[in-house]
């Protein structure tokens, strides 16, 4: 698979293949600006490949259903990006808001004395990028 970013430069990844067995761990290590973050887009159905394709269970990702995915593939960037609405649904990751387990991931996450302190705690309605 291969990914560029800018149409005017070389890919930012070319010539990937990765194959990682199911129960294993991987660590994906390497220099700043090597392509780690891309790649994991790459996996997590964020970004879609220029060329080659990105496989789960023997599956092109490009076919699955991006909601779903999040029920298999979790990825958290360096830097967090909150969407528009609810505390809750951003949790929950704008699926069904399941209130005792949005609050025990907000707990295990540290974040849950914050929360309640925001004008309407777990209800709060955010902007784009958590303003609001």
């Amino acid at each position: 698979m291969s990914l560029n970013l800018n149409k005017n430069t070389k890919p930012t990844l070319k010539n990937i293949n990765l194959i990682i067995t199911a129960g294993t761990t991987t660590a994906i290590i390497g220099l700043s600006g090597a392509g780690k973050t891309s790649l994991l887009k790459l996996l997590s159905g964020i970004y879609q490949a220029n060329e080659g394709f990105v496989y789960l269970d023997k599956s092109d990702l490009t076919k699955r259903n991006f909601n779903d995915l999040g029920k298999y593939i979790g990825y958290l960037s360096q830097t967090t990006d909150l969407l528009a609405g609810k505390v809750s649904e951003n949790i929950a990751r704008f699926g069904e808001v399941n209130s005792e387990l949005v609050i025990e991931a907000a707990q295990a996450a540290g974040g849950h004395e914050m929360i309640i302190s925001l004008p309407a705690g777990y209800e709060t309605v955010l902007g784009d990028n958590g303003f609001g």
